[in-house]
């Protein structure tokens, strides 16, 4: 599954990489960007990606990022052909989510609700 981000921006090798891509495409702030890598670090620390593309891995950090910072990134920017499938995004990013409740890195975090 190629999604919207790779077509537009093209193909890169790692997720930090996309997740660079993802931030200037939404022109989200240097602390989601900050945040968003520390979160790709606790997450790679303690599971897997196997299955996982690392575009939508990049799409779905940065998006818990940015609720962390109190700057939600609305549903309508990343649905379409630029990005992805929002529904996918919100699959992908309570998976996550369950993950990084279990660290007391991210306490904004624990307080947001993801989807409806």
């Amino acid at each position: 599954m190629r999604t919207g981000l790779v077509r537009k921006y093209g193909k890169r090798n790692t997720v930090p990489e996309y997740i660079d891509v993802v931030l200037r495409h939404h022109r989200c702030s240097k602390l989601v960007g900050e945040i968003a890598l520390r979160m790709y670090s606790r997450i790679a620390q303690s599971t897997s990606f196997s299955g996982r593309y690392p575009s939508m891995l990049a799409m779905t950090i940065v998006n818990l990022a940015a609720k962390e910072c109190y700057e939600d990134i609305p549903s309508t920017a990343w649905s379409g052909y630029d990005t992805c499938s929002y529904p996918t995004l919100l699959e992908h990013s309570k998976e996550l989510k369950k993950i990084l409740d279990k660290t007391d890195y991210f306490p904004n975090l624990k307080k947001r609700r993801i989807g409806r």
